[in-house]
């Protein structure tokens, strides 16, 4: 039997001062964002440019949305064959991997010729990056900016994305002027332990892979065909991926919540699984996107988060749960324990036995003194 917990309570919400706020939260998301300001068009490639510029993940459905909308109204007759599309929304410790998986993976299903994506110095991690490989593993991506990461990052997650890029079998990829060149992928700085024993290990499995020092930056750039310099063009090129050490940790105080939303609303988008190689013994059972919230119910679920955390709702948890409350239950694990009672509260024998046992305890139980009602 599960432990019988008394699940913590929230914070009672004022649900007028909840809708005035979230009113004045999406109008305030809606007027102060111009994304005409940040966007512009450079030799047929369209280049989004919102480094450092405060993004959030509640952002990135208006951003999206926008993007999509100015493609049919602007773009889609100047450029019948498609668009490029550069996207910059490092720096912004806001973004999790709730926005890329509700709102960036989506959009990049319905515009998938983004070349070049710069996530680094965001709040990702292991989840984003699964979400992102079967789009990857495309080969649709010609840079990919994954460093500073201040998410979970770990060296399976890295593994699977690079089997995810070899068993696509999309690189190097073609260049327009009939070259090749490997992806560029910058994963530095995210406290991965044993960086060469991950590259050694892809190695055996067949990927080809290089690893640029810093010594070697100024000869090798992004987009090089390196077979006409007589050198071997790789899948991928590891930019200073034995630089390992984190240089900073920001994250901002949203990102729980966006975690916890994900286990609310759903697993996350599943990559590569279903495959051939050593993926194929991942799941292939179809797991649903979670659902995206609005700019509205965002924002409420941030309201009645503050609330708590002002009327102190958490601040004897510790007395009620016990010394290992701040492990806490999965949204799944919850609904689970609470199935689980519900169902045994609901049965006879349940019932029975547990008279039998209050008896007991109060010294009046016989064998004789118990009757069927």
């Amino acid at each position: 039997m599960p432990k019988h917990r008394t699940y913590r309570a929230v914070a009672p919400v004022n649900h007028k001062q909840a809708e005035r706020a979230a009113s004045e939260a999406a109008t305030h998301a809606v007027d102060e964002w111009k994304w005409d300001d940040y966007i512009t068009l450079h030799d047929g490639s369209l280049r989004v440019s919102l480094a450092a510029a405060g993004v959030r993940d509640v952002d990135l459905e208006s951003l999206c949305s926008y993007l999509l909308q100015s493609w049919e109204d602007r773009y889609a007759e100047r450029f019948p064959h498609g668009c490029d599309l550069t996207m910059d929304l490092s720096g912004n410790p806001g973004l999790s991997d709730y926005g890329i998986i509700v709102h960036l993976v989506p959009f990049l299903k319905s515009w998938p010729t983004c070349r070049r994506l710069k996530l680094y110095q965001t709040s990702i991690g292991d989840r984003a990056l699964e979400a992102l490989s079967p789009w990857i593993a495309k080969g649709y991506p010609h840079e990919l900016h994954l460093s500073d990461l201040n998410g979970e990052v770990t060296p399976a997650a890295i593994l699977a994305l690079f089997r995810s890029i070899h068993y696509g079998g999309r690189y190097p990829y073609w260049k327009h002027d009939g070259g090749k060149a490997p992806l560029w992928l910058r994963l530095e700085h995210n406290r991965l332990e044993n960086p060469d024993e991950l590259v050694a290990q892809a190695r055996a499995e067949g990927m080809s892979i290089r690893v640029l020092s810093r010594s070697e930056l100024s000869g090798v750039r992004p987009g090089d065909d390196l077979r006409r310099r007589w050198q071997d063009s790789p899948e991928m090129i590891l930019v200073l991926f034995r630089l390992q050490h984190r240089r900073g940790h920001v994250q901002n105080e949203c990102v729980e919540q966006a975690r916890d939303l994900l286990s609310m609303l759903g697993k996350s988008a599943g990559g590569a699984g279903g495959g051939s190689g050593p993926l194929q013994d991942r799941p292939a059972v179809p797991i649903s996107d979670p659902q995206p919230l609005s700019v509205d119910e965002f924002r409420l679920w941030e309201m009645e988060a503050r609330e708590a955390a002002e009327c102190g709702a958490n601040d004897h948890n510790r007395e009620t749960f016990g010394e290992d409350v701040e492990k806490g239950w999965s949204f799944e694990e919850n609904l689970a324990a609470n199935a689980y009672l519900e169902q045994l509260a609901s049965s006879r024998e349940w019932w029975q036995y547990y008279q039998q046992q209050w008896l007991q305890q109060q010294g009046e139980w016989t064998d004789g003194d118990w009757a069927e009602g």
